[in-house]
C-alpha cells in the first residue's frame, strides 16, 4: 500500500511538471538608504516616473543564484522590461531621480521597487542577495 501511495505521489509530481513550483526566494536589496526609497510591490499602483531632471547611474548587482528581472516604470506607470540580470552579473543603467525600478523574481513575482531620491550621488549601487 505504501509503495502504491509513493508511486501515485511521484507520478503526480512528474505529471504536474515544474509549472506549479513557486519561486520562494527572498530577495534582499542592499543600498545606501539616503539614496533610494524602497517601496513595497502592493504600492505600485499610481507610481510612475516623474521627470528627467537629475541624472544618476545605478549599478544593479545580482547575488541571488537566480535571474532577476529589472523593469522601469515609465511616465504612464507602465512597466518596461530593461534587463534580465543573471546571478553574478552587474549592470549599470543611466536613469533619473524619481524613476521607479521594479525588481521581479524568476517567477515574475514583484520583489521590491526602488526609486532614486534627492541625496543620491551621481553613481549608486544596489546589490541583491538572499
Amino acid at each position: 500500500m505504501k509503495k502504491l501511495l509513493l508511486l501515485a505521489m511521484i507520478t503526480g509530481l512528474i505529471a504536474g511538471g515544474c509549472s506549479k513550483v513557486k519561486d520562494i526566494l527572498t530577495v534582499k536589496a542592499i543600498y545606501n538608504a539616503s539614496s533610494f526609497t524602497e517601496t513595497s510591490c502592493d504600492q505600485m499602483s499610481g507610481l510612475k516616473s516623474q521627470n528627467s531632471l537629475n541624472p544618476v547611474d545605478v549599478t544593479f548587482t545580482n547575488h541571488c543564484k537566480r535571474t532577476l528581472h529589472i523593469n522601469w516604470l515609465d511616465y504612464n506607470g507602465s512597466e518596461v522590461s530593461y534587463k534580465d540580470l543573471a546571478d553574478g552579473e552587474s549592470w549599470t543603467v543611466p536613469t533619473y531621480l524619481t524613476h521607479p525600478w521594479v525588481i521581479r523574481k524568476t517567477d515574475n513575482a514583484c520583489s521590491t521597487i526602488l526609486i532614486p531620491k534627492t541625496g543620491a550621488a551621481r553613481t549608486e549601487t544596489v546589490s541583491f542577495g538572499e
